[in-house]
């Protein structure tokens, strides 16, 4: 008689058992990896704004020295894109996404019949000096920053704002509890 042999192990294949442990190892896995890329993935748009502003800033600084003027200014009363639309029609910056942090859910600039682009309180994500200012002006004088931080309407990250110094420094200024936009700026900018 014959007998019969067990199959061996190689030719059984995963039992269910095993391909649940198997996929609740993956699962959490993942949970703890996806937030950490999802961090990752904030700071290079933080780097990335930081670069846009900085693009702004030595635009304004050509602004500055090619007609022996200030830094480009509307005017008090003026929204932050009437002062940044200076460096357009002056043809120092020719990429609209410039203007959009890449964090900002905003649209970029929008063209106009001559196919140039027209800034708009909408497709502008920074905010702008309010008062006069210069290359001499530097130090702590602010040129322009993140509309805001959080929940805040047209805010870009969650956690802080990037600014531009005159004279070029970008800093992250991460915010605390309590601190408002206009505490991160020291008031020294316009929407």
């Amino acid at each position: 008689m014959d007998r019969v042999r067990p199959r061996s192990r190689e030719s059984r294949g995963f039992t269910l058992i095993e391909l649940l442990v198997v996929i609740a190892i993956i699962s959490v896995l993942m949970g703890l990896v996806f937030p950490a890329l999802m961090r990752g993935q904030e700071k290079a748009r933080q780097a990335a704004c930081g670069s846009n502003l900085k693009q702004l800033h030595i635009s304004s600084m050509i602004y500055e020295n090619e007609g022996n003027r200030m830094f480009p200014y509307a005017g008090e009363d003026q929204p932050a894109f009437a002062h940044m639309q200076l460096l357009v029609d002056e043809g120092l910056i020719e990429q609209p996404k410039l203007f959009i942090c890449p964090s900002s859910k905003d649209n970029v600039a929008k063209v106009d019949d001559e196919e140039n682009f027209v800034l708009t309180e909408e497709t502008c994500s920074y905010a702008w000096a309010r008062k006069k200012l210069s290359s001499s002006s530097r130090g702590t004088r602010i040129l322009a920053a993140d509309k805001g931080y959080g929940e805040e309407e047209g805010a870009n990250h969650p956690d802080g704002i990037n600014v531009v110094l005159v004279g070029s420094n970008v800093e992250w200024r991460k915010a605390r509890e309590g601190d408002s936009w206009e505490s991160l700026t020291k008031g020294q900018l316009t929407k």
